[in-house]
């Protein structure tokens, strides 16, 4: 039981500690792709918990026999449907925004077009406008179009996906540091990193992430409409 105690706390700390680097790369950069990293790793590590803990041999067994085959079956089915880890805050306040765009192409309304006095419209015009808004003018397929808008995964000229692999080792190297860096420090952060890099010196790993910070201050900047 304690070994199953400790199994499961070094489990829930690797996972706090990469929902904590996706926050810190959202912060950074703005992809919103960190935030779906975070979500699929609360529901993988979740379950990766479940099945620890798991009678895996039994139950494939169980599978294979005619009698037991249907209940171990639903059993497998419902470990698979683990509800995740809890989302952490800074997720949510994605997921609602997004959320409240959706909802918005969901009823054909543009969000690029509302108009700026929409919280408070008080000339009778402002107020057609508003009501010509809230109607909707787009088909839906242009709303469907604008789904990556919503998600903040586009802005003119450049997308999320393609931001995030343009960043390539240099950022996860970074990351690979800043992780290392609160058990060993500076140094010895870098001197593991070389060895991990397979680098000669520690010179080409200074500028691995010299090259990597310098990226940073570029973020993604997703398009806000």
């Amino acid at each position: 039981m304690d070994e199953s105690k400790d199994w499961t706390g070094a489990h829930r700390a690797r996972f706090d500690a990469k929902s904590e680097l996706e926050r810190k790369e959202w912060e950074r950069t703005g992809n919103p792709v960190h935030v779906w990293r975070a979500i699929d790793d609360a529901a993988s590590f979740a379950r990766e918990e479940v099945l620890h803990v798991a009678d895996l041999h039994g139950l494939f067994a169980r599978m294979k026999s005619g009698e037991t085959r249907e209940a171990a079956e639903e059993e497998w089915r419902q470990m698979m449907d683990t509800p995740s880890y809890p989302l952490p805050a800074w997720v949510n306040l994605y997921l609602a925004d997004v959320a409240y765009r959706i909802t918005c192409l969901a009823e054909l309304r543009d969000l690029r077009a509302l108009p700026d006095h929409a919280l408070a419209p008080y000339t009778p015009a402002q107020r057609e406008e508003w009501r010509r808004w809230r109607n909707g003018s787009l088909n839906f397929e242009q709303a469907m179009a604008l789904v990556p808008n919503a998600l903040h995964l586009v802005r003119p000229g450049a997308n999320a996906f393609k931001t995030l692999k343009a960043e390539g080792h240099t950022q996860a190297a970074r990351n690979r540091y800043y992780l290392l860096l609160e058990s060993l420090g500076d140094q010895g952060a870098i001197e593991a990193l070389t060895t991990e890099l397979g680098f000669e010196d520690a010179r080409s790993t200074r500028r691995i992430l010299q090259k990597a910070r310098r990226k940073s201050r570029k973020p993604f900047e997703p398009d806000q409409t």
